[in-house]
């Protein structure tokens, strides 16, 4: 914000007074949830506030964290927004302060612009809210059952009309903050060549995680399926053996994404 140095001076002198610390350089926004105002919209709003810096959504409440670069902005901002009231449309907001602890940690920048990241060590530096990360992670399950005239293995994972991948996704769904790229949640595909596999890729560690346990999950209720089939025949079905092939994609931050066909971004793809 563009103030005088007497405003600031002022301000200073005023925080000082009521004993909040000059590291206050955030600002933390509650929000109850509203049918009436999309969440998208109440985002925007804020933006004009401060720089967002981080989103959560627990317990049908929306927390912002805006950061600021002095402590006097933070102060005005709250100053602001203490005088504004969105209670009559569905909305309720608290604000309070967080104080900024200085950091002495050093970050590492890949010199080239693609890189490969395992899983485990991913999940040390993944963001706490749910925005798009740079990182693309992806899964193969391959499936060891036989696909036959009488056992059609494609329709058997997919459920009627795609309900059984539609269910991994409303799960993953659930109390999720949608942000504009919201397709970037989870992509499920089945691929039959040159064995059955299904292909799982998020943008989102934690969604990804649990789509994998969902997975797992609806092989195992189709392999039971299959082996009442084979006893049915007379065949004799191979052990359940459930392998996943896990890669992580990812692009420095300094280099800009290339647009695709937002085709691609799909949900479900059958």
């Amino acid at each position: 914000m563009d103030i005088s140095r007497e405003t600031k001076s002022k301000i200073k002198a005023y925080m000082e007074q009521q004993g909040i610390s000059p590291n206050t350089k955030s600002l933390e926004i509650k929000c109850s949830q509203s049918s009436i105002i999309p969440q998208q919209h109440l985002q925007k709003l804020f933006e004009n506030f401060g720089v967002i810096e981080q989103i959560d959504y627990k317990d049908k409440t929306f927390t912002y964290i805006l950061t600021y670069k002095h402590a006097s902005d933070a102060m005005l901002a709250k100053i602001s927004l203490e005088g504004a009231s969105i209670d009559d449309i569905g909305y309720e907001f608290s604000l309070s302060f967080v104080e900024n602890e200085e950091s002495n940690r050093v970050f590492e920048f890949m010199p080239t612009p693609e890189v490969f990241i395992p899983i485990a060590r991913k999940n040390s530096i993944i963001s706490k809210a749910e925005l798009p990360e740079s990182l693309k992670y992806i899964a193969w399950f391959p499936i060891s059952m036989e696909d036959s005239e009488n056992f059609h293995l494609k329709e058997k994972l997919l459920g009627a009309k795609g309900c059984n991948f539609r269910k991994i996704v409303e799960i993953c769904a659930k109390d999720f903050v949608v942000p504009e790229r919201s397709k970037d949640l989870i992509k499920l595909k089945i691929i039959n060549e040159p064995e059955f596999s299904i292909k799982l890729t998020s943008r989102y560690c934690q969604k990804f995680q649990t789509a994998c346990g969902l997975i797992y999950e609806l092989i195992t209720v189709v392999f039971e399926e299959y082996k009442r089939y084979c006893e049915i025949q007379g065949l004799n079905p191979s052990s359940l053996r459930v392998r996943k092939l896990e890669q992580v994609r990812g692009r420095a931050r300094v280099f800009q994404e290339r647009h695709e066909d937002p085709s691609i971004y799909s949900i479900l793809e059958q």
